[in-house]
C-alpha cells in the first residue's frame, strides 16, 4: 500500500504546481514597483488637466529695474530763515505774496510801530543835547585857552558832554539791539529779504497786532532744497552718499538729487530708514510739496502678480512639473517690491523653472476645496 500512497502523493503535487498562474511569484515586485510610482507624486500636487485654462511660463533671467518711491521736499537748515519782526507794533502791507522769487534785501512786510517810534525819538533827542553839551564844551574851552573862563564851569561843561554821549549811546544802543540802524528810524519798520530766495508762507495778516520777537512766517532762500524719503530697512539696496537719484512732481516736472546721508536710526513713527538727498535746480517745489524719487534695485526675478497667491499667511507661487501628466505644487517664497505690475521675488525661485501664471488663483481655489480650506486661503 506504500508504494501506490507515495505515487498518488506525488501525482497530487504536480497537478498543483501546473495549476499555479505564471505570473504568481512576481505580484510581490509587482505591488512594490506601484507603490513606489505612488509615493514619487507629492500628495498636494494638483494635476493642471483637472485646472482648464491654467497658464504655465517660464521663470525668466534675473533684470536690473527701479522703482519710485513717495518722498517730500522739506526745508534745508542753512538756507531757511524765520521771519520775525524786532518790535511790538501793528502790521501793515505783506509787500510781497508767498512763492514769489525776489532779490536780497526786496522789502518783504511792514510793522507799523509806536514802539518804535519812541525809540527813535528817545535817541534824536538824545543826540540833539550831546550836540548841545559838545558845543557847550568847545565854547568853555576857547574861554578857557583865553582865560575868560573858570576852572569849575569848564568841568561842569565837560561832565555833561560825557553824560550826553552816554545817553545818545545808550539809545543808539536801544536801536541797534533790535536790528535797527539809528538811520532806519521812525513810525514804521520794514522787514527785508536776508537772501535772494522765496517767502514760503506767512503765519500773520494784515492789521493784525505782533508782538518783538514773534515769527511772520518763512523765507527759503534760492539755491537748493532736501528732499526727504523714507524707506523700509534695506528696501533701497545697494546705495551710496553721493549717488545721484531722478525726483520728479505730479506734473512731470523732473530734477536730479544727490544723496547726502542716511540716518541710521528708525523713524519712531514709521519705523522706516530716512534718506536726506540735495535737490539743485531751477525752479524747486517748495517745501510740503510730495515728490518720488526713483531707487535702483540689483538684478532681480519679478514674476506677474496674478502668479503669487497667499495660503496659510504665507506667499507663494504654483511650481509645474511635467512627467507623464503635469503637475503644481505649491512653493513659498521670498516677496519683494511690486514693480509695474510684477512682483520682485526674492528668494526660493530660480529661472527656467515652470510656474502657473495669471490663473493661480484657480489652483489655489482648487487646492482649498480638496483641502477643506476657507475663503481666507487657511487650509484646515
Amino acid at each position: 500500500m506504500k508504494p501506490i500512497f507515495s505515487l498518488l502523493l506525488t501525482f497530487a503535487l504536480m497537478l498543483s504546481l501546473a495549476c499555479r498562474p505564471k505570473n504568481a511569484g512576481h505580484e510581490h515586485e509587482h505591488g512594490a514597483a506601484e507603490e513606489a510610482t505612488h509615493d514619487d507624486v507629492d500628495p498636494h500636487a494638483i494635476p493642471l488637466k483637472d485646472i482648464p485654462g491654467a497658464r504655465v511660463q517660464s521663470v525668466a533671467e534675473p533684470s536690473a529695474m527701479s522703482v519710485w518711491f513717495p518722498a517730500e521736499i522739506i526745508a534745508d537748515e542753512a538756507s531757511q530763515f524765520v521771519l520775525s519782526s524786532p518790535v511790538n507794533g501793528i502790521l501793515g502791507a505783506l509787500l510781497v505774496p508767498p512763492g514769489r522769487l525776489v532779490a536780497a534785501d526786496t522789502a518783504l512786510v511792514e510793522v507799523k510801530s509806536p514802539e518804535l517810534a519812541r525809540l527813535h525819538a528817545d535817541w534824536l533827542a538824545a543826540r540833539a543835547k550831546l550836540v548841545r553839551a559838545e558845543a557847550a564844551l568847545a565854547r568853555e574851552e576857547r574861554l578857557n585857552i583865553k582865560k575868560a573862563t573858570s576852572q569849575r564851569d569848564l568841568e561842569e561843561a565837560t561832565s555833561e558832554a560825557e553824560v550826553a554821549r552816554a545817553e545818545e549811546g545808550a539809545a543808539a544802543l536801544a536801536l541797534e539791539s533790535l536790528g535797527i540802524k539809528t538811520t532806519q528810524g521812525g513810525a514804521s519798520w520794514v522787514l527785508r529779504a536776508p537772501r535772494a530766495g522765496t517767502v514760503v508762507a506767512y503765519k500773520v495778516v494784515s492789521g493784525q497786532g505782533v508782538s518783538a520777537g514773534q515769527e511772520l512766517g518763512l523765507f527759503l532762500a534760492s539755491g537748493s532744497v532736501v528732499v526727504r524719503a523714507e524707506l523700509a530697512q534695506g528696501a533701497a539696496g545697494k546705495i551710496e552718499v553721493g549717488q545721484t537719484f531722478a525726483v520728479r512732481q505730479s506734473d512731470g516736472r523732473q530734477w536730479k538729487a544727490k544723496l547726502e546721508g542716511v540716518v541710521p536710526a528708525l523713524s519712531s513713527e514709521t519705523m522706516r530708514q530716512t534718506y536726506r538727498l540735495r535737490l539743485a535746480g531751477d525752479s524747486l517745489p517748495l517745501p510740503g510739496t510730495p515728490v518720488e524719487v526713483e531707487v535702483p534695485f540689483p538684478a532681480s526675478i519679478t514674476l506677474p502678480q496674478a502668479a503669487l497667491q497667499q495660503i496659510d499667511g504665507h506667499w507663494g507661487v504654483f511650481v509645474v512639473t511635467c512627467g507623464d501628466d503635469c503637475h503644481a505644487v505649491f512653493r513659498e517664497v521670498v516677496r519683494g517690491h511690486d514693480v509695474k505690475g510684477a512682483v520682485m521675488i526674492l528668494d526660493n525661485i530660480s529661472p527656467g523653472e515652470k510656474i502657473v501664471a495669471d490663473s493661480a488663483y484657480l489652483l489655489k481655489a482648487y487646492q482649498q476645496k480638496q483641502s477643506g480650506g476657507d475663503e481666507d486661503g487657511h487650509v484646515h
